[in-house]
This record gives C-alpha cells, sequence and structure tokens, in this order.
C-alpha cells in the first residue's frame, strides 16, 4: 500500500497552492483511497467512486471554532468516519482487503 501525505496549503513547509494542485490531480487518478480531513479535494475525489476516509477526531473542536454550512455535515462525507487509531487502522485493512 502507498500512502501519499500532502500537507494543507496553509501549513508551514507546505508546496504553493498551484504545483499542489497540478500535483494533486496528475497522483490522485493512481490512487485506491484518499484520506483526508474536512478538504475540499473529497469532493473532487468521489467523481473517482473510490473509498474516501474522514479523519474526524477533531469534529467537535472545528465545529466549535469555524461551523459548518451544513446541517448534519456527516451525511455528505460518504465514506469511513475515524475517530482514533482503530478507525484509521480499519480503514487501512478494508481498503487492504478490497472493500470499501
Amino acid at each position: 500500500m502507498l500512502v501519499v501525505v500532502e500537507r494543507h496549503a496553509r501549513a508551514a513547509g507546505a508546496v504553493p497552492a498551484e504545483v499542489g494542485e497540478q500535483w494533486l490531480g496528475a497522483v490522485v487518478a493512481g490512487t485506491d483511497a484518499l484520506l483526508t480531513d474536512y478538504s475540499s479535494a473529497a469532493i473532487d475525489y468521489m467523481l473517482l467512486d473510490k473509498p474516501i476516509g474522514y479523519t474526524l477526531d477533531d469534529f467537535d473542536k472545528y465545529e466549535d471554532a469555524r461551523g459548518w454550512c451544513l446541517d448534519n455535515v456527516q451525511d455528505y462525507m460518504p465514506g469511513h468516519h475515524i475517530y482514533d487509531i482503530n478507525g484509521l487502522k480499519g480503514f487501512f485493512s478494508d481498503i487492504s482487503e478490497g472493500e470499501s
């Protein structure tokens, strides 16, 4: 299993946005799954009909700090909802076994 990590554009040491977007677009077609937080990359990735895992360990904190534009936002996140290391292991296990 190949794991590719792209840092958020605002993170220290991240590549410039225009480079990151080109790189991400070139890489995602060859992936088996996407592991993301609340990034809009998941919206585009849904078109590939491949598994998505959402890291939601800070969901309540994020909701309190920023809020959402939708009610029940998790209903719009198809795939694995990952809250802890066991959820992450389960996501990777499902991907390696061909499940989604």
